[in-house]
């Protein structure tokens, strides 16, 4: 598997339509789109009991498998991989309580707070506009009975804990979510193993998965991959590429100061080779003085060496010196923030020396300890510029990731932090007034509501604060209003959710100043759609280089990498539409929050000091603990969950399931 191809694991059997993400893995390029999605199978037994096992993963899809054949310690490595990010989906069988009597604790505590109902003799062929955007004749769903789960939230549930995803033609609820931390635990109603639909290919990914993973574009079954073969018109691994994060080396690199020294050297050398060479030589003889050459140059010799000498004294460092490129991320309402950092760490002294992360158990449960992973890092061979080399080895205690002590040799090592724990910083948060819900302080604006003349109704209505230790540049706001409704056929590329975008003019937002979202939103808009698809295009060119302008934009739309739309394809032209590429950052993507109502801030903290860096940690040398100076850029990303709203699904007409010949 590549560096730029994502990974869906599924625990048990592979349902109907998933595998279509995985179309186009031996070729490296996804027939229709921009990253290669590969879907890999699990037992029970292969999950880690770590979180770290599981890192480069963003869904698991489970199907088939017994929970309770999970042991205790990969059922806390399974929970602290979705309290950072992860995404569950459970798919209930239509037999067997499996997940409905879940006898551990942890494991249970983690699923939606709904009621679930069993119905026996649900209608297949009504759930077809879930499945399929094909038309109703001719069907490829039959009219049988099937057994359905549907889920009704319990009355003292808290928002967050049953969200509404999707619903069927009658109203019940057969997709619902829960937020953990920074990730979800999601439960679908509709059978995965059930032999009339794994036999036609269905759900289709881009009709139904999309709308629960939270994804964009057309997913090619395997008849269309092939006929785009035959017609030559795959998407190649030779067509141009953006990629989003290849700026990473470069903002945390500490060149600048090796460059002073290459530069102070040369100019040094330059300087004594005309003073004690042909300068000093000719300047003596003009004055008569030529005799005294052999001790003019004895005396420039030393001169320059001390020169030398002190000025590499002078530039040498003398304290640690960190350089940082950090992701922020909080959901509100949730007790646990999640970051992720990518540091250069200059270590001025020989000897060994000591990264580590400190946890923050207030926020976890004695149950539930949060792992700290610090580990080396490198820079991708594609984006390497060349590096000192660093040939020796040295250990790496699996029992203590939290730790990383390597030989330091007054150069810079590179490594990467995974943090999760409670507030360590008070991030954003809603005005609320005396005794006011803080999950009622913001809220959809009522239709209806007239707005000044020249501007649109406003979208929300509340106010935003923070208490960052800086202020935030660079502010996007972003409302995912509801998954637009259930309907026949879309075009390819159709965005699943409508979605609005706004650049708050000021653009900088300082701490304990209030963001009216009311006067924002009543604004015009910004295409959210061709926001991201911007990004992507741009230069023919093959040569895929950092580009400083656009650095800022393409590390606030990660956020939402699997919503870009999907290349286009331009025959016998020497332009070829660009293809989006990630290759460290697939764990930072939020695209999940477009599959229901909130609101999502993202802004840039570019300040100095300890308090820069979002997360506790140490560092020392031979020992002793250091105070290091610190830089770096803090991308901060703030999620407010608003009330769900599943989109509307046409009723089935009347007897269009009949004469369907059942799958084989």
């Amino acid at each position: 598997m590549g560096k730029t191809t994502g990974l869906i694991a599924v625990v048990g059997n592979i349902p109907g339509g998933l595998s279509g993400y995985g179309q186009g893995i031996s070729e490296g390029a996804n027939p229709l789109g921009h990253e290669v999605t590969q879907v890999a199978t699990l037992k029970v037994n292969d999950l880690p009991d770590r979180w770290m096992g599981l890192a480069m993963v963003r869904e698991i899809i489970w199907n088939g498998e017994k929970p309770a054949e999970l042991r205790i310690e990969q059922v806390r490595a399974l929970r602290e991989w979705i309290e950072r990010g992860g995404h569950l989906v459970i798919i209930l069988p239509a037999v067997g309580q499996d997940w409905l009597a879940l006898g551990n604790r942890e494991l249970a505590a983690l699923l939606p707070r709904v009621e679930v109902t069993r119905d026996e003799a649900a209608s297949l062929a009504e759930l077809r506009p879930l499945l399929t955007d094909e038309p109703p004749t001719p069907l490829r769903i039959p009219d049988l009975p099937i057994t359905l789960h549907s889920f009704t939230p319990l009355a003292d549930a808290s928002p967050g804990e049953a969200d509404r995803i999707l619903n069927d033609a009658q109203g019940r609820c057969i997709v619902a979510s829960r937020s953990v931390g920074i990730g979800a635990v999601t439960l679908i109603g509709i059978p995965g193993w059930h032999r009339e639909l794994t036999g036609r290919g269905l759900p289709e990914a881009d009709v139904f998965w999309h709308r629960v993973l939270g994804r964009r574009g057309h997913v090619a079954t395997q008849a269309e991959f092939e006929d785009i073969k035959t017609k030559g018109n795959l998407i190649t691994s030779g067509r141009p590429a953006r990629t989003f994060d290849i700026d990473i080396p470069f903002v945390i690199s500490k060149s600048g100061r090796s460059l002073a020294g290459v530069m102070l050297g040369l100019i040094v050398f330059v300087i004594y080779w005309i003073v004690a060479g042909p300068g000093g030589f000719a300047l003596l003889k003009q004055r008569g003085q030529a005799k005294h050459a052999w001790v003019a140059f004895l005396a420039a010799s030393m001169l320059f060496t001390a020169l030398a000498w002190g000025g590499a004294t002078a530039l040498r460092p003398k304290r640690v010196e960190i350089s940082h490129l950090s992701f922020v991320d909080y959901v509100f309402g949730q007790r646990i923030q999640r970051v992720r950092t990518w540091a250069s760490i200059l270590v001025p002294v020989y000897g060994n020396a000591t990264v580590w992360l400190e946890s923050d158990d207030a926020a976890s449960t004695s149950s539930s300890r949060f792992v700290q992973a610090v580990a080396p890092w490198e820079s991708p061979k594609t984006l390497s510029r060349g590096s000192f080399p660093d040939a020796r080895d040295y250990p790496i205690d699996s029992r203590s990731p939290d730790r990383l002590t390597f030989p330091a040799r007054a150069t810079v090592k590179q490594v990467q932090l995974d943090w999760a724990g409670g507030l360590e910083w008070q991030s954003i948060r809603p005005v609320t007034a005396d005794n006011q819900d803080p999950f009622r302080a913001i809220r959809f604006t009522p239709p209806g509501t007239k707005a000044d003349p020249g501007s649109q109704p406003p979208i929300l209505q509340g106010k935003l604060i923070h208490n960052l230790p800086g202020t935030l540049e660079h502010v996007q706001v972003i409302v995912f209003r509801r998954q637009i409704a259930v309907h026949g056929s879309l075009a390819r590329g159709t965005l699943l959710t409508t979605a609005n975008a706004w650049a708050p003019q000021p653009n900088d937002w300082p701490p304990g100043v209030p963001l009216d979202l009311e006067a924002i939103t009543s604004t015009r808009t910004s295409n959210f759609i061709l926001t991201l698809d911007n990004l992507v295009k741009g230069s023919s060119s093959n040569e895929d280089l950092p580009d400083p302008n656009s650095r800022a934009d393409r590390f606030t739309w990660l956020a939402f990498f699997n919503l870009l739309g999907p290349p286009t394809k331009t025959i016998n032209t020497l332009f070829q539409s660009p293809v989006a590429r990630r290759e460290v950052t697939h764990a930072l993507d939020l695209s999940r929050w477009s599959t229901r109502p909130c609101l999502v801030v993202i802004g840039t903290l570019n300040i100095e000091g300890k308090e820069s860096m979002p997360e506790p940690f140490g560092v020392a040398t031979n020992g002793t603990t250091r105070e290091p100076r610190i830089t770096g850029t803090t991308i901060v990303r703030w999620v407010y969950p608003l009330p769900d709203n599943p989109p509307d699904v046409p009723i089935r007409p009347q007897n269009s399931g009949a004469g369907v010949p059942p799958a084989t």
